[in-house]
């Protein structure tokens, strides 16, 4: 049983979703310490400092995933590349965002240290954050020619009726029978 697991788990550790979490929690990482950077130095508080942490965590992410995530997708010049992404990873950020200042208001432990809600926040947003950035943001061009079969612009963790997938390696696509037409 474990052995028939396998190729689906080293599927998903190749893949977008798994690439883009992994950055996330870079970035969730850098906005902890851009939030205790606005705490500490810059005196903005709970709640300004964390814009100023979102902006630095939104930024990184983006060129980490720009990069390395959808390396394949479409360039867009850059700042608006940025602003694409900033603006698509909004309705992330209100998750993130609404469950960290519940935790930083009602919760003490939170209050006192912030990276715990951070870390919950970063969690809401994530399924929104991936599907609004691959959907919208970083969508690989339509290609000219034959469709790839396996490399850059597929996702290997997802079975493809287009890659032979699903209905037996080296099947003809199921064609439905002229007789309905008269």
């Amino acid at each position: 049983m474990l052995s028939s697991l396998r190729p689906r788990i080293e599927a998903f550790l190749r893949g977008r979703f798994f690439r883009f979490a992994l950055i996330g929690t870079g970035g969730a990482l850098v906005d902890v310490a851009a939030l205790y950077l606005a705490l500490h130095l810059l005196g903005l508080g709970l709640y300004g400092g964390r814009v100023f942490s979102f902006l630095c965590a939104v930024t990184f992410t983006f060129f980490a995933n720009r990069a390395i995530t959808f390396r394949d997708s479409a360039k867009v010049p850059l700042l608006r590349h940025w602003l694409i992404f900033a603006t698509s990873q909004l309705g992330g950020l209100s998750a993130n965002y609404a469950v960290y200042a519940a935790m930083v208001t009602w919760w003490g432990l939170a209050r006192d240290i912030p990276a715990i809600a951070v870390a919950f926040g970063s969690i809401a947003g994530l399924a929104f954050n991936y599907m609004a950035a691959s959907r919208l943001v970083f969508r690989s061009p339509p290609h000219p020619g034959p469709l790839p079969q396996g490399g850059e612009g597929v996702d290997a963790a997802s079975p493809s009726p287009l890659r032979g997938e699903g209905r037996g390696e080296g099947q003809a696509p199921a064609v439905r029978p002229e007789a309905d037409k008269r």
